[in-house]
């Protein structure tokens, strides 16, 4: 066991007991726990990444951290709580002895990771071996209150602040990757979280899921983590997944400022933040990002910044005096919420450990308070972001998969900089058709220069290895103004019941589901008082809202999970006849419409089968189909042999889900493959130990039986 945050602990491959059992799985089962892209998204563990080229692999162990351990005494009772009620309140803040964290590390030539399952899933330390030196800021504590965990990156779900504790474990696996790589996959559930103060700003009550699939690659210098919310609801839900990376304020030549150590008396860090339009929380003081809005050090007070307009895919700080950049690497489509918060100089010599940190959130959307889409019934939203720190480059003006560059036109030495992020050694840099350098070499520990003419007011600059093409880009970068952008983040700031919907359950900065006040006998009403358990109420909309529009295939949908709910299974099969036939159809209700048809047992498997596949291919996404259509083939119970790839495309997609491993157990045991079966189930254990992964696995089982178990919610 190893104590406090000098801890640096040599990783070793841990080959008996349980942990032997994981590392086995990559020979019993390759697909499902050693990698191979799937069919229908590799991208849920993010992806294979190209070989390495030596044939090492992301080395596996556990280790152990004690800390600190802080704790204060929430103000929990009867009645929805005030805003603020969950930071910590002034005075109450106790060191209450230590606690000891188990870790899972993961270990290449270049950095090391550890994650911390039972603390939320985060990653609590990346450390470069190039440098020694950690990637993120180590705060040196726990606490029991919000903001929980001043540490490395933590998601945020479901509130998108802060939304997750040390004390709510996640179940985790590891999964090996053909090329060497290594996930951890985890996974939670929230719909324990049901007190009443679970109904105010920072509750965690909600009945989607969360996967996490914490990714390292052999021969490679980032982090990988992947974010995964399902909702396995009839209703569709406001999307809402952030996570917040704590990067060190100060890195100096005498080293970083970790935990509440005394820092210097001004920062020279710099953002890395190409945006041109930003604003504070609720989109307020919205204005450009002017040139000196880079420099922290000019600002004094405490500052939020959400962009509007990301125009790169990257986010980060830059220090000066050691040549180092750390940066989150994010697709601007699937993830365009970019938003940095930091104390301002004035504020810094009196906030102890707040002092010393950085946070850049990324999330599904680009302000808090205003949620711009939903997930729809039973589908999923995930985003991937990748983390990096590069050494011996200047301040990174581009930044992708494949290398982070620095390009200087100005100045007596114009010159591109790059760093790639696994080795090369056949690169070529090009401006424009013009060879600047070729058959050069370059890695995460071996920069690559290459000299520019001076005058250049423009450069298109690309980097080659061989006839891969890893930068072609037009340097400086053309700012580009997104109306449309910010059209729509207004609007989703505005008061609309649709907007109020997408909120949430818990009240946050005054925003509820509660206070969605769609119009009389509208669907929108029927919708909201069905996901608040009023059924009946919901009957009576819904139905008077389909006397005026009965081409509303989700209205039609709506009523039928509702009269289910009710006990009403005939009337509710025609209600979801009518979703598909409908002039708007609602392809969700062939979902149910299967289930009613495993009902019947054996004899109804295959209109179920029929159902699913209809589903799937109008919905690909649709997770839930997806999982009970791979164990209808799994378990042959439409008659047919039982067929394993399904499930094991299931698992693949996201291998952190417990009804996913248990699907592929059966399949394997219906197909014969009793040891691979054993394994499989051996792995289910793992995901089990989540306080709630049981009753969610049941709730599955429920559905194979073709038994509706109506969604959970906050009482």
């Amino acid at each position: 066991m190893t104590t406090g945050h000098d801890r640096h602990s040599t990783v070793q491959r841990i080959a008996a007991g349980w942990w032997g059992v994981v590392v086995a799985l990559a020979v019993v089962a390759p697909v499902w726990a050693g990698g191979g892209t799937s069919a229908d998204g590799a991208a849920g563990v993010g992806g294979e990444a190209e070989p390495s080229g030596d044939g090492a692999e992301v080395r596996i162990g556990r280790d152990s951290m004690t800390l600190p351990w802080h704790t204060s005494t929430p103000r929990y009772t009867e009645q929805p709580l005030s805003n603020n009620a969950m930071f910590p309140i002034r005075g109450s803040q106790q060191e209450a002895g230590e606690r000891t964290f188990e870790l899972v590390v993961l270990e290449n030539e270049y950095l090391r990771i550890e994650v911390v399952p039972e603390a939320g899933g985060a990653v609590s330390r990346a450390v470069c071996r190039i440098s020694g030196a950690d990637m993120f800021y180590f705060e040196g504590r726990a606490k029991d209150w919000l903001p929980f965990w001043e540490s490395g990156v933590k998601a945020s779900f479901p509130f998108r602040e802060h939304g997750i504790g040390t004390i709510q474990p996640a179940g985790w696996r590891v999964v090996r990757h053909d090329n060497g790589g290594a996930t951890v996959a985890m996974w939670m559930e929230f719909s324990r979280f049901n007190d009443p103060w679970h109904r105010n700003q920072f509750g965690r009550y909600t009945n989607m899921l969360l996967s996490q699939h914490v990714r390292l690659d052999p021969g490679v210098a980032s982090l990988d983590i992947t974010y995964r919310a399902t909702n396995p609801t009839p209703y569709r839900q406001g999307r809402q997944l952030w996570n917040d990376a704590l990067f060190p304020r100060h890195h100096t030549p005498e080293g970083i400022v970790q935990g509440d150590a005394d820092p210097p008396r001004r920062t020279e860090t710099e953002l890395i933040y190409p945006v041109q339009w930003v604003s504070g929380h609720w989109g307020r003081r919205l204005r450009r990002f002017e040139p000196e809005d880079q420099f922290i050090a000019n600002y004094e007070g405490g500052v939020s910044l959400f962009s509007w307009d990301a125009q790169a895919p990257f986010a980060g700080l830059w220090y000066p005096s050691v040549g180092v950049n750390r940066l989150r690497l994010f697709d601007p489509e699937a993830a365009p919420g970019a938003k940095v918060w930091f104390r301002g100089e004035t504020a810094l010599q009196r906030q102890g450990f707040l002092r010393n940190y950085i946070e850049i959130w990324g999330g599904g959307h680009h302000v808090f308070e205003g949620v711009e889409h939903w997930i729809e019934p039973g589908e999923s939203y995930q985003f991937t972001h990748r983390f990096i720190m590069t050494h011996g480059i200047g301040r990174a003006s581009t930044a992708n998969d494949e290398l982070v560059a620095s390009v200087h036109l100005d100045g007596d030495e114009p010159r591109i900089e790059l760093l790639t992020l696994r080795r090369r050694d056949d690169l070529a840099v090009m401006l424009d058709d013009r060879i600047l350098v070729q058959g050069k070499s370059s890695s995460p520990a071996q920069p690559l220069e290459a000299a520019l003419p001076r005058g250049l007011e423009r450069a298109r600059l690309r980097v080659l290895d061989g006839e891969k093409v890893l930068l072609d880009e037009v340097f400086p970068r053309q700012e580009t103004d997104q109306p449309q952008k910010r059209e729509r983040i207004e609007h989703a700031l505005k008061r609309l019941p649709e907007n109020e919907e997408m909120a949430g359950e818990p009240r946050a900065w005054g925003r509820s589901i509660r206070y969605a006040n769609h119009p009389d006998h509208s669907v929108g009403q029927g919708r909201v008082r069905y996901r608040l358990g009023r059924v009946e109420a919901a009957v009576t909309t819904l139905e008077e809202a389909l006397d005026r529009d009965g081409g509303d295939g989700e209205g039609w949908h709506l009523l039928g999970a509702a009269r289910l709910e009710l006990g009403r299974d005939a009337q509710a099969r025609e209600a979801f006849e009518q979703a598909l036939e409908a002039e708007r159809p609602y392809p969700p209700a062939h979902y149910y419409l299967a289930l009613m048809h495993l009902a019947d047992g054996r004899q109804g498997a295959a209109s179920a089968r029929l159902q699913l596949e209809a589903l799937l291919q109008e919905r690909p996404g649709h997770v839930e189909g997806k999982l009970l259509l791979a164990w209808v083939e799994g378990t042959g119970a439409d008659g047919r042999e039982g067929e394993v790839d399904r499930a094991e495309r299931a698992v693949a997609t996201d291998p952190a889900d417990p009804r996913a491993m248990h699907v592929l157990a059966e399949a394997l045991e219906h197909a014969g493959r009793d040891a691979d079966s054993a394994a499989a189930r051996n792995e289910l254990e793992l995901l089990l130990a989540e306080p709630g992964a049981a009753e969610r696995l049941e709730q599955f089982k429920a559905a194979t039986e073709g038994r509706f178990i109506h969604p959970a919610r906050l009482r």
